[in-house]
């Protein structure tokens, strides 16, 4: 579920030294509009959500999950705090960007993991070509197939810029799915080697009584004559 990212860089917080490059903590940002963390279901923990009037030349500004924040912060508040990016082996920096909220974490990357440290960052100062549209339906169509709204939304946005070209649509089902894709066909070939195995095992444990009491034939005969 990840999106969008900002590339290899790192970032250093405000009132701290680092001796070298390494010891920066890597950047894996995030590039969201206002809105987003409603429509994903992510709580706000503490401070507040971007607004329309957040942009880099009145103050930079950054949201940072609670992984992010119990890391770098540990019990201390990460509200307020500014940090800025740093490439080129310390040469070029980022604006400070100061943190105006934390959110609640989620598995960007994949099910499997656990949640990463996550910077985001708002959209209006994103210079992406790519983006994302997400779309959460109202609880009253919950029963209802999402893609029935795809249609409307393409000519929602063809209307807005015909220019758009919409790659694809897809639900968040979907996107789950794909995402354990590799895992589900491990577990196929797994369950189908299983399966394979378990058939061989039992035809030569047949095979072999059969075997066995094919040769014992006279024998089982003449005791059932004798009693």
């Amino acid at each position: 579920m990840a999106f969008t990212t900002t590339g290899p860089a790192r970032i250093e917080i405000e009132g701290r030294e680092y001796k070298e490059e390494r010891d920066r903590p890597n950047l894996n940002a995030e590039q969201v509009s206002d809105g987003f963390f409603a429509t994903m279901g992510m709580k706000i923990l503490e401070g507040r959500d971007f607004t329309p009037e957040d942009a880099d030349d009145k103050l930079p500004v950054a949201i940072v999950n609670a992984t992010f924040a119990r890391k770098q912060f540990g019990n201390e508040s990460a509200v307020g705090r500014r940090f800025r990016t740093v490439v080129n082996n310390g040469q070029t920096f980022g604006p400070w960007r100061t943190i105006v909220g934390v959110v609640s974490d989620v598995r960007a990357r994949s099910l499997t993991q656990p949640a990463e440290p996550e910077v985001y960052l708002p959209l209006r100062q994103a210079t992406a070509f790519s983006k994302h549209l997400i779309i959460r339906t109202h609880d009253r169509d919950a029963d209802s197939d999402p893609l029935l709204l795809a249609p409307a939304v393409r000519s929602a946005l063809r209307a807005l810029d015909p220019s758009v070209a919409i790659e694809s649509v897809k639900t968040f089902t979907q996107i789950e799915s794909d995402s354990i894709a590799p895992q589900r066909l491990a577990t196929s070939v797994t369950t189908a080697f299983g399966l394979t195995a378990s058939l061989l095992a039992a035809l030569g444990i047949y095979g072999a009584l059969a075997w066995s009491m094919m040769r014992r034939c006279r024998e089982i005969a003449i005791r059932v004559a004798l009693g």
